[in-house]
């Protein structure tokens, strides 16, 4: 069992409080299965959907998945955290799925840290908050929040709208974002298509 793996089940055991009890519960019976024989899957699970604090964060920096962290829409997300683990985010994710949400929700966010060299143009494209694409796409739709983000920076309005062409020039752009989620789809094929298994 590797070291990480090894972290995976002491976080799950002290911080999760895993208990017997899941001997009578055949779900997280079939869950805490996956957890002992897939410890780092389950870690980049927890990664994606568990609610860590800023104390867990910090206790278990070195061996969380820091991509996954950067799409999980459960944290107490806002500015202070972003820049506490600055060097850890996977930026375009942060880009692309978490400003938008609960504390991060002003646009100007977008253009801060595309400034800052965090974002890119590709990301705030494709930002899931704020419909910078659909703007692109229908000439017609009008969203005051990207419009107004958008007359902020000529340089950004330019890189969207190149960015945009070479998106729908790219014929397997959407096939390659489902790839990014694929290892999801197999946790589903784990749990359920296999119960006994698990």
């Amino acid at each position: 069992m590797t070291a990480q793996a090894s972290e995976t089940i002491s976080i799950a055991g002290k911080e999760l409080n895993l208990s017997h009890n899941l001997l009578h519960d055949t779900d997280a019976f079939r869950l805490f299965n996956v957890m002992i024989n897939h410890p780092d899957y389950f870690l980049r699970l927890l990664c994606y959907f568990y609610p860590f604090t800023r104390e867990m964060l910090r206790k278990y920096q070195e061996c969380l998945y820091w991509v996954c962290l950067s799409e999980n829409v459960f944290l107490d997300w806002d500015e202070e955290l972003l820049m506490n683990f600055k060097d850890k985010w996977s930026w375009g994710l942060i880009g692309q799925y978490i400003i938008g949400i609960k504390g991060l929700s002003n646009p100007d966010l977008l253009l801060k840290y595309y400034e800052m060299g965090l974002i890119d143009a590709y990301d705030i494209l494709l930002s899931e908050n704020f419909p910078v694409y659909h703007t692109f796409e229908n000439p017609g739709f009008s969203c005051k929040k990207v419009t107004q983000l958008l007359s902020k920076s000529e340089k950004l309005n330019q890189e969207l709208q190149e960015e945009f062409k070479k998106w729908n020039e790219n014929e397997n752009s959407s096939q390659n974002d489902f790839q990014c989620h694929k290892w999801l789809t197999n946790l589903e094929y784990f749990l359920y298509h296999y119960p006994k298994q698990y």
